[in-house]
């Protein structure tokens, strides 16, 4: 996850948005990470990444992150950094935290007051995890729904 510098509002509009899904697109694709979960909200992000390689998380985040700020001074003629440092990470160790935080990722805006249910939140990765024909080619649903199914 990252949050704005001074907890400001980043994502100010949905094509900043779009760009950042883009960037994961492009990280996934280039530094051999797989992205099981997202939310996109105001002033922060959270992603659920898998590394596949070495070097893979580091390498793609900052991609992530450097080029969403670039869209970013480039769209409102800002300068200077947009997020409040490097990104913070944990480590997940069993599928039991891992679908915990799946969940915690698609319920932050209704914890942030911005929507009413996970399922009416715009920008996370949730309508992707009901409905497979929504989901981008770059995200990893299935090994967390044949999880989810294992779990009942």
């Amino acid at each position: 996850m990252n949050r704005g510098a001074r907890k400001a509002d980043v994502f100010i509009d949905d094509s900043l948005r779009e760009g950042f899904l883009l960037r994961c697109r492009q990280a996934v694709e280039r530094f051999g990470i797989a992205i099981h979960a997202y939310a996109i909200m105001r002033n922060h992000y959270h992603l659920l990444v898998e590394t596949k390689r070495e070097g893979g998380l580091c390498r793609g985040i900052r991609h992530i992150d450097a080029s969403i700020t670039q869209d970013i001074n480039r769209a409102y003629d800002w300068d200077g950094p947009v997020w409040r440092g490097r990104f913070a990470s944990a480590l997940v160790t069993n599928d039991a935290y891992r679908q915990h935080l799946v969940a915690y990722l698609h319920l932050n805006p209704v914890r942030a007051g911005i929507a009413t249910s996970a399922e009416s939140a715009s920008w996370t990765s949730h309508s992707a995890y009901l409905n497979a024909e929504k989901r981008p080619n770059w995200l990893t649903t299935e090994e967390m729904l044949a999880d989810m199914e294992i779990g009942r």
